[in-house]
């Protein structure tokens, strides 16, 4: 019991000691009274407070929770759908990832059942080269996708981009 309760008590004593002004990435990095002073495709730059000087930091976006991604209510457009389409992207890699894991977990059952049955060698080696074969084909449709995936945020950001752009460059009608 006591082995169990200690992560959480943990957890409960470093979440009191942390202001709603730090941010904390999925590694556990705490940033105390951070200012975002830049957003780019990849992640944000920030300055934060450490041992009483400001400091610098870029933190990319995988690195930060979903929580702060869906809340983050940035200062243009533009900087609201890169948020967006990260968050977007991270679910849907999830995803892929949920169900690549399945797959790869079923293919090594089957390939543990083989040790299991009595087949003659050679056709048990054929079974399990063609099992290992399928392995390294979800691997590589999961890499295909994930690029694809990334493609398309890139994409999404240079529309929301290029908008901006056309809504910044469009003359200002009014005396």
């Amino acid at each position: 019991m006591g082995r169990t309760c200690f992560p959480l008590l943990l957890i409960l004593t470093a979440a009191a000691f942390l202001r709603a002004d730090d941010l904390v990435t999925l590694k556990g990095k705490v940033f105390a009274d951070y200012k975002i002073v830049e957003v780019a495709p990849i992640g944000i730059r920030i300055t934060y407070q450490k041992a009483k000087k400001t400091r610098t930091a870029t933190i990319l976006f995988k690195e930060l929770p979903d929580e702060f991604l869906e809340h983050y209510q940035g200062k243009d457009p533009v900087e609201r759908e890169i948020f967006a389409a990260s968050l977007e992207k991270r679910k849907k890699i999830r995803e892929l990832e949920e169900q690549r894991d399945a797959k790869l977990e079923a293919l090594e059952m089957s390939e543990a059942g083989l040790k299991e049955k009595k087949l003659p060698a050679e056709r048990r080696k054929l079974l399990r080269s063609r099992i290992r074969e399928e392995k390294k084909k979800l691997v590589r449709a999961f890499h295909r996708a994930s690029a694809k995936l990334d493609a398309e945020e890139r994409a999404r950001i240079e529309t929301a981009r290029k908008k901006a752009e056309q809504q910044n460059d469009a003359p200002k009608t009014g005396k």
